[in-house]
This record gives C-alpha cells, sequence and structure tokens, in this order.
C-alpha cells in the first residue's frame, strides 16, 4: 500500500504562515510566505535560498505554466531557467514571474484567491473575494465568465479546456467557454457545514474532488453525480488536489496530510506540527509531494510502498530503490536491488522510481537515469537489461510520421508512461511540447519511435486509457477532445490505415492482447463498447453501457462490467463473423456491487465508529445533479486485472478489491483452437453443452475452415438452415470455391470474387454475382475475360482440378437438375479461356442470359445501361446448359482414366521394387 514519508519539514525558511507552494521544470520547488520571501527548494527538500520578494502584497496562489515548448531542462539547471508562475496576490492583482522580471495584472475588487492555467498552457482563469470568474489571455485581455454572491475560493480546468468549475459558498458550479452552453450547478456539501474551500478536476478520468468545512472530501462525476463521501474529520478539509498520473489525490488538513486512491478510499495519513494545510502540490512526476502549512511550515514528502501486482506476484517497492517481490502461491520472496544495477549514479545516491511494471514473463523499472528489466520468476539469477536514458539517441530512427528534428529529455522526470506487452514495452517520454513514444524489446533492442506530440497538447491527459499497445499495433486517441484514435505499427512505427473516427469523443481505448487478429476496444464518453477489428476496419457494437472493459492477458477473451453483472465475451471476432448477436457469445456471472459502511476514525482520540451512510440532502439546479445514493449500482467499478481464470475488480465506493472465479472452458477452448486440436474443441463443447460455447466453436471453425466442427457446432445449436448450408460447402470439390462461400457467409463479397478471379474460375464468380443481384459486377467479370481485352492478355493462370470420386460414389444427380435460383447453371467444371466457360460456353452470352433469364420470371423490363447494350445479342440459354452438361461428363471421364493410370503406375511401382529387392 503506498504511502507518504516525509523528507524534510522546513518551519525556519519562512518568518509567517506559508500559504502558497508549487513544483518548478525539474521538480524544485518554490515556497511563498507571508513574510514577502519567495524560497527555492531542491527536490529532496534542502533549501537553495531566496530568489524575490515581494513587499506590495501577499502572495495567495501559485501556479506553474504548463510549458508547450522549453529547451532542453537538465538536473544542473536551475528550474527558474525555465518556469513562469502565476501568482494570486492580495491586492487585487495577479503577476507573472519570471527569471528575468515580474509582470503585475490588475484583476479583481478584494484579493485574488485562486488562479489556474489552462493545461494547453494558453489561457488563464482567477477568482477572488469580489465573486467574480475571469479569463485571461495571454496578451492580458480578459473575459468574465461568472459572478456569485459570495468568494470564489477554488477554480479547475476541465480535460479540454473548454469547462471551469468553482466553488461559492457549498455549491460546486461548472461553466462553459461558449455561451451558448448552460451552466451546471449543484449543492455539493452540507447546506449548514459552511463552505467549499477547495476543488481539483483530474485530466485523466475526469473525476472532480472537493472539500470544505463541513470536513469531509467528495468525489463528483461533471455531471454532478456523487461518487464517493469521506467520513468526518477533526477538521476542516483545506486542500484537494490530484496527481498528474490521476491514480492517487491528496488532502490536507490542520496538522493532517492524506494520501487516498483515485475511488477516494484513504491509503495513508501523517500528522505534522504545520498547522491548517493551505496548499498541496505534487511534482511533475507524481513520486514527490510539497505541502505549504500555516505554523510557517514547508512539508516535503515521497511517496512510497507502491505496489503492482501480477498473478500471483506482487511487486512492492520501498523508496530507497530496492523492490520486494511476493510469490503468494509458492509462499516465496525475492529481491532486487536497482542500486547495484545504476550506471549513471554514486553508491551513495537513491535511484528514484518513477514507474514499476510487470507482467508474466518481465519486470520493468524506471528510474531517473535508466530502464532496467529483469525476467521473472528468476530476477536476480541473471542481470538485467539496461536502456539508459537518454531518449534523443533513438529519435534518430524516427518513422514517417515523425516531425523533424529530435528530442532532449530531463534525466529528472522524462518518463511519464509505461506499457508492457507480450514480446515488447512502450515508453511515453516528454520534453516540453515533444512527446515520443519509444517501443523496446525486452532485451533492451529499440524496435521504433513514434512521435507523439500532435496528439497530446496537453501531457496529462497521457495515461493508460488513451495509450494502448500489443504485439503488432500501438494505438493512440487523437486530439485534446478525443474523438478519434492513430493506429501504428509496431515494427515500422508507421501509420497504419485512416484515423478510427468516434464522434461522441473517447473515453478509453484499449487492444486485444493474443489472438490472430487485433481488435481495439473503444468505450465512449456515454460509455458505450464498440470494438474495431484493425486490419478490416469493421466495426461492431458491444454494449450501449459499460462500467470497465479488460482484455484477457492470453487470449483474446474480454471482460465487461455492465448492469450490474460480469460478462465475458469468449470470442470477440465472432459478431465479426458470423453476423450473430454479441449475446451469442458471452457468460455473465454476477458480482457483489454493494459498498461497505466506512468506518469513521477520529484522529485524535482514535476512537471507531461505523456510522450510516448517507449523502447530502443536496439539490441541483439541472436535472442531472447528484443523486440520493452515495454511488449508482455498478458505476465506478473497475476491472484490475484480468488473466487466467481470475477477474479482479475494484468498487469505487469503498475501494475494495473483489476476486471472481470464471469458468476454464473458454480459455481452454481459445487454446486449442489457437493450436489447430479442432477433436479435442468439439470433445469439450459436448462434455460442456453450452450453446454460448457452441456457438463460439463454430465461428471459430469458420474462421478456421475446419467444416467438420462448424457442422457439429450447429448441429448442436439446432441451426438446420447452416447444417444445411455447410453440408453444401463441404460438396464443393475445389478448394477456392469453397473458401469463396465461406467468405460470402462472412459478409465478404469482393473477397469472395477475388478468391474466384484468382483461381481463373470466371463463370463461378459470374453466377456469385447473379446470386447477390450485382449485375453490373457480373457483365465486368465478362467482358473482361473476352478475347483482345487487356485483362484477357494476361497469362493464363492453372487451375486446381476437382476432386475425383472414389469408385462406388454415386455420380452427381444435380446434372440433370436446375439451380435453385434459376439461372440455368450447373455447378462444377474448370472455366475455359478467355471469354469463354466450360464447353466453350461465351462469358457475356452467359451473363446476358442470365440476365434475360431473370427479367422473364420477374415480368420486367431492362433498366442496366450495361445490359442495354447487348439487347439484340442472341442467346441460347439452353444450348448454354447443354454444353456443361457435356464438359462436365467428359471431365468426369477424364478423372476417370487418370485415376485408373496413377493406380497402375503405384502397382507397377510396388512390383519394380520387389523384383529389385529379390535380384
Amino acid at each position: 500500500m503506498a504511502r507518504i514519508e516525509i523528507l524534510r519539514h522546513d518551519t525556519i525558511s519562512h518568518g509567517d504562515a506559508v500559504a502558497a507552494v508549487e513544483f518548478g521544470l525539474n521538480s524544485d520547488i518554490y515556497t511563498f510566505g507571508d513574510d514577502h520571501v519567495i524560497n527555492q527548494f531542491a527536490a529532496q527538500g534542502d533549501l537553495l535560498g531566496p530568489i524575490r520578494r515581494i513587499d506590495d502584497a501577499y502572495v495567495l496562489d501559485c501556479h506553474r505554466e504548463p510549458k508547450k515548448s522549453h529547451a532542453h531542462v537538465s538536473a544542473k539547471t536551475s528550474a527558474s531557467v525555465d518556469d513562469t508562475l502565476a501568482l494570486a496576490c492580495s491586492d487585487g492583482t495577479f503577476r507573472f514571474l519570471t527569471p528575468k522580471k515580474l509582470i503585475r495584472k490588475e484583476a479583481h475588487e478584494g484579493a485574488v484567491l485562486c488562479v489556474r492555467w489552462a493545461w494547453d498552457g494558453s489561457q488563464l482563469a482567477t477568482s477572488g473575494e469580489d465573486g467574480y470568474l475571469k479569463v485571461w489571455s495571454k496578451t492580458g485581455e480578459s473575459s468574465q465568465l461568472a459572478k456569485t454572491e459570495q468568494p470564489i475560493f477554488s477554480v479547475a480546468w476541465g480535460p479540454t479546456d473548454d469547462q471551469i468549475a468553482y466553488c461559492t459558498a457549498n455549491r460546486i458550479a461548472i461553466r462553459a467557454l461558449h455561451v451558448a452552453h448552460k451552466q451546471l450547478v449543484w449543492t455539493a456539501h452540507a447546506q449548514n457545514g459552511g463552505v467549499i474551500l477547495s476543488l481539483d478536476w483530474c485530466p485523466v478520468h475526469n473525476t472532480i474532488i472537493s472539500g470544505g468545512e463541513d470536513r469531509t472530501y467528495r468525489l463528483w462525476t461533471p455531471a454532478g453525480r456523487s461518487l464517493y463521501t469521506s467520513r468526518q474529520f477533526q477538521y476542516a478539509i483545506t486542500e484537494t488536489t490530484w496527481s498528474p498520473k490521476g491514480d492517487v489525490f491528496a488532502v490536507g488538513s490542520h496538522n493532517l496530510i492524506v494520501l487516498c486512491d483515485r475511488s477516494g478510499w484513504e491509503k495513508h495519513l501523517v500528522h505534522a506540527d504545520s498547522g491548517s494545510i493551505l496548499r498541496i502540490r505534487f511534482s511533475p512526476n507524481g513520486l514527490r509531494l510539497a505541502a505549504a502549512g500555516f505554523k510557517a511550515s514547508v512539508v516535503v514528502a515521497q511517496i512510497v510502498s507502491r505496489q503492482i501486482k501480477w498473478n500471483n506476484f506482487i511487486a512492492t517497492e520501498d523508496g530507497m530503490g530496492k523492490i520486494t517481490i511476493q510469490d503468494i502461491m509458492n509462499d516465496a520472496t525475492d529481491f532486487v536491488d536497482l542500486r547495484q544495477h545504476q550506471r549513471e549514479l554514486s553508491s551513495q545516491q537513491v535511484p528514484l522510481l518513477q514507474h514499476l511494471e510487470m507482467n508474466e514473463k518481465h519486470l520493468v523499472a524506471i528510474t531517473q537515469t535508466q530502464i532496467s528489466t529483469f525476467d521473472m520468476p528468476y530476477f536476480n539469477s541473471s542481470p538485467p537489461h539496461v536502456i539508459p536514458i537518454n531518449i534523443s539517441q533513438y529519435n534518430s530512427s524516427s518513422s514517417s510520421q515523425q516531425q523533424s528534428g529530435t528530442s532532449s529529455f530531463s534525466s529528472s522526470a522524462p518518463v511519464v508512461l509505461c506499457i508492457l506487452a507480450e514480446k515488447h514495452f512502450l515508453v511515453v517520454a516528454t520534453s516540453g511540447a515533444n512527446v515520443s513514444g519509444l517501443i523496446f524489446q525486452y532485451d533492451g533492442k529499440s524496435i521504433c519511435s513514434v512521435n507523439l506530440s500532435a496528439y497530446f497538447s496537453n501531457v496529462n491527459a497521457i495515461s493508460k486509457n488513451a495509450v494502448a499497445l500489443n504485439n503488432q499495433f500501438l494505438a493512440v486517441v487523437e486530439g485534446i477532445e478525443g474523438r478519434g484514435v492513430r493506429v501504428f505499427q509496431v515494427q515500422t512505427g508507421r501509420q497504419y490505415g485512416e484515423p478510427i473516427k468516434v464522434e461522441g469523443g473517447i473515453s478509453e481505448i484499449s487492444l486485444s492482447q493474443n489472438g490472430p487478429e487485433s481488435l481495439l476496444a473503444i468505450v465512449d464518453k456515454t460509455r458505450a463498447l464498440e470494438v474495431i477489428h484493425i486490419r478490416q476496419n469493421e466495426r461492431v457494437n458491444f454494449a450501449s453501457v459499460v462500467d470497465s472493459v479488460k482484455w484477457h492477458d492470453s487470449t483474446d477473451m474480454l471482460a465487461i462490467i455492465m448492469e450490474g453483472a460480469l460478462s465475458v465475451i469468449i470470442y470477440p471476432l465472432g459478431p465479426f463473423i458470423d453476423k450473430q448477436p454479441v449475446d451469442k457469445f458471452k457468460v455473465t456471472y454476477g458480482i457483489n456491487l454493494t459498498p461497505l459502511p466506512p468506518p469513521s476514525i477520529n484522529t485524535a482520540l482514535g476512537d471507531v465508529k461505523v456510522p450510516s451512510i448517507s449523502s447530502s440532502s443536496s439539490s441541483s439546479s439541472s436535472p442531472a445533479g447528484p443523486s440520493s445514493s452515495a454511488i449508482a449500482t455498478g458505476e465506478g467499478v473497475i476491472i484490475e486485472s484480468f488473466f487466467g481464470r481470475q477477474v479482479c475488480y475494484r468498487r469505487a465506493a469503498d475501494g475494495v478489491a473483489n476476486w471472481v472465479g470464471i469458468r476454464p472452458y473458454g480459455q481452454l477452448l481459445n487454446e486449442m483452437v489457437r493450436l489447430n486440436k479442432w477433436d479435442e474443441a468439439n470433445r469439450l463443447c459436448r462434455y460442456v453443452d453450452d450453446k454460448a460455447l457452441w456457438s463460439c466453436l463454430a465461428t471459430m471453425a469458420v474462421e478456421g475452415k475446419d467444416l467438420n466442427s462448424v457442422e457439429q457446432a450447429y448441429a448442436a445449436l439446432t441451426d438446420m438452415d447452416k447444417v444445411r448450408f455447410f453440408l453444401h460447402v463441404q460438396s464443393i470439390p475445389w478448394p477456392e470455391a469453397r473458401n469463396a462461400e465461406l467468405a460470402l457467409y462472412r459478409h465478404k463479397a469482393d473477397e469472395a470474387e477475388r478468391i474466384l478471379l484468382t483461381a481463373n474460375m470466371r463463370r463461378h464468380a459470374i453466377k456469385m454475382n447473379v446470386r447477390l443481384f450485382r449485375w453490373e459486377h457480373a457483365l465486368e467479370i465478362a467482358l473482361n475475360s473476352t478475347p483482345g481485352s487487356q485483362k484477357s492478355k494476361q497469362k493464363k493462370q492453372n487451375v486446381r482440378k476437382p476432386k475425383v470420386k472414389k469408385e462406388g460414389d454415386e455420380e452427381d444427380d444435380d446434372e440433370d437438375k436446375e439451380d435453385e435460383d434459376g439461372d440455368g447453371e450447373v455447378e462444377g467444371g474448370n472455366d475455359g479461356g478467355p471469354g469463354v466457360a466450360s464447353g466453350g460456353v461465351n462469358l457475356i452470352e452467359y451473363a446476358v442470359g442470365l440476365r434475360r433469364r431473370f427479367l422473364e420470371m420477374n415480368k420486367v423490363q431492362e433498366s442496366i445501361p450495361a445490359f442495354q447494350r447487348f439487347k439484340d445479342l442472341p442467346v441460347d440459354l439452353s444450348e448454354i446448359k447443354r454444353k456443361l452438361k457435356e464438359e462436365k461428363k467428359k471431365e468426369t471421364d477424364e478423372q476417370q482414366k487418370a485415376k485408373q493410370a496413377a493406380r497402375k503406375k503405384k502397382v507397377e511401382t510396388k512390383g519394380g521394387a520387389k523384383t529389385g529387392g529379390e535380384d
């Protein structure tokens, strides 16, 4: 469990209360006290000294500008070189503080209470005691966004910089920058509990946190729905702030700092004799925090004991470069000491662990100087593969999607994201406006580099919800509004296909990890789930409202929590193949979504009480206001892992992790099909006798072209129409024709036509298009096959002969029967030369004859201009049919002769071998 470890508690650098604190770009710390002094601290908490005085006002708040482009910041360079700070002052002004100058702007009547840069750094929001909320451009122009009767203590920008949340009295309001949009207001805290003192809006998962004088902190959706209400603390909640990664947030009260996970559950709290915590800020990498206290206190702390889990392994870091790996199943413990493998640090320096990720075979640890990959489960049997963090050297192999030039990265916090796949892993690193995605093999070799700067103008938007990786592709959410996805090939780094557009905006994406095809799951802003087949560019809607989705680690199974239940899609490719509803391929499990009542802990007396859960009896001026319950059923449930036969999900209401065991048959079926063990797969389905399993086997067998398994599966499902169809497909003697029929079954008419034309089976292609009423396609094939056309001059391809019937088999009686569709064609036989079908049949006459027969049967006139050109062409369809029958009989006789000759040769060969042995 993550906890806070205080590195330094300074009470002498300032002579009065410390009202504001902020981290610089290289993690140096700025503090602002009521003694008018601005001090600078190193990242470890050591005082570097004062840098400026502001004697004409008190600084009440500070926010660093999110730099869109700046020079390389090294660990040895002062942060003041690049940092531009916006200061909220008590005299009604806000000021821009740079290393060279201090710019002053008149803003409010009375004190400016809060100042916040937009995520892209293009605008600035201020609020003051006069109740005004204003937005400022960099040129100094302002616009009034809201006016209230009471002071506005805190503001926060929305993830896309088009909305601002602010708090006044006990209410929270969200105001869009566009005047046409209506303002949303709801009562967030107790009516008689005092005002809201702080709020923050997380851009990663779009959650708002607020804290106030009612001594609670609360989580909200942007629609005003309550997600979590904390216990009542002893004193007012004076500060709330999100970590840059969005995985945790910090809460400040009197002499107290609390670290909570994203669902609101308390992870750790520390007591500090600091007075009321007025401001808390996280470092850019989210590993440290600094707090400003009323008792002239500056508290610098780091977050340690972070844990990651994979199957039965738990990895925990202690903040000193040591990682403990526990194998719960085998009751074994191993250790990894990163200090032994650091090349750029001295033995006295402690490596700062920025990222720790683990999968089935590898453990990846990223520090401020290098990336180390360890093999599991024998971490110390061989030295790790080490990749130095000098990212600029990898940009020389940039793909065509990259912009010109290379990037240099700060050694303090360049890596913002790490994602593992089976064969390689992704590292996303930033330097100002430059964002690079670097893909490495686990042995340290670089595969490719992709420039992602155009897709992440807001660095805080880089998260696992916006980036996905598997063995074949890298997917990235495009733009700040998230209305598209770019897909890149891992091996080349180049973009694959056109961008995938999503009109409603994207909430999260994920890629299937294993399987023959890559599927992309997209959850939009309305929580609708859509799965996209990347190579075929097909889309299927899987669900209308989902809470969370997760792909299986070793198969293509997909776990979904929706409607208060857990659903596992055994074969997500099924709806793409069989065009059946998703419900045919899923198994549903019941789960417990009822939250436990949170304990009420008095931090002063230590007594524990369990009160009843109740939300504030609040109302909203909008229909989308908060409900009376603390959390809606299933809302906020997150699937943390899906591996083996277990699904782990965490309830947002109480932070409790629950494990659900799923039946093993879906995973076994996927593994058997992957190894082409169709007989074992059939026996498994007969043993389980589950409709979902049979449906999956049927579509898997269609994809694998195992027609016997397809027939058995649909027979078990009593789908006799499909059984008859696949029996017909099995009777077709030509493999190409069978493959074309399977392509038609998957609604791939163009693919089926391409298969037939490649095999020189043009008459079959014409008939297929006639069956689909694609008359123009049928005539075009006939015209392209006429002598003298460009395509007919190409070299004639070899055609596979039909299979030879065994002796005693009955002759095909279909020769004397007319086709069901009335086209007069008899199946079987090879096509002739250009423009000529079997038996010397002209393909143009054949196509025109089928068209005329169709018109006569339906008693309609010709309406297709292409066929009107041939209205005077003499066509005798009965003569064509007679020639096809003669050709069929001739081919059968030739097959019998060839079979007898092969048998005679085989006998002679055996006799010669026997005679040679006797000699």
